[in-house]
């Protein structure tokens, strides 16, 4: 029986090349998926990234605006919004429009005031579009009440 056990462990020298090259595919299979897993997240690790920032910037814009519409009104809207840095674009009798660069140069922040004379409630809408790519990342909309001074 002892001698049957030898015959056996002799005739079993290694792996073939066959098992050798079915075990290299499934892995290289297995781990290929892994890493495309982990290429995809990256991907969507920075294009959620891109969103926080660009939305974070709109937040902040707005906050700026609300404090500024909180203050009594000494001049015109267009003229307060100015001294924030804007720079007026393209208004027609319905929006004002202002455009100003972001601290990322291939960004830009648009802010839109409905065109209403003489009322207190404006509605407000602020973008942060890619100049590059062309594409809103980020838009925020709110009505301020603007304090006027008698």
């Amino acid at each position: 029986m002892g001698e049957r056990i030898r015959y056996c462990l002799r005739k079993e020298k290694g792996m073939t090349l066959v098992e050798v090259l079915a075990s290299v595919v499934l892995i290289s299979l297995i781990l290929m998926t892994f890493l495309m897993m982990f290429a995809q997240s990256a991907r969507t690790n920075i294009a959620s990234e891109n969103i926080i920032d660009s939305t974070y910037i709109a937040q902040t814009e707005m906050e700026r605006l609300y404090s500024v519409s909180k203050k009594p009104l000494s001049s015109s809207r267009k003229k307060v919004i100015s001294d924030l840095g804007y720079m007026e674009s393209e208004s027609n009798s319905d929006w004002l429009k202002f455009e100003k660069d972001s601290q990322n140069e291939s960004e830009e922040i648009i802010v839109r005031l409905e065109n209403k004379s003489g009322e207190k409630m404006t509605r407000v809408i602020i973008e942060v579009v890619d100049v590059s790519r062309g594409i809103s990342l980020a838009k925020m909309e709110n009505v301020l009440i603007w304090e006027v001074t008698p």
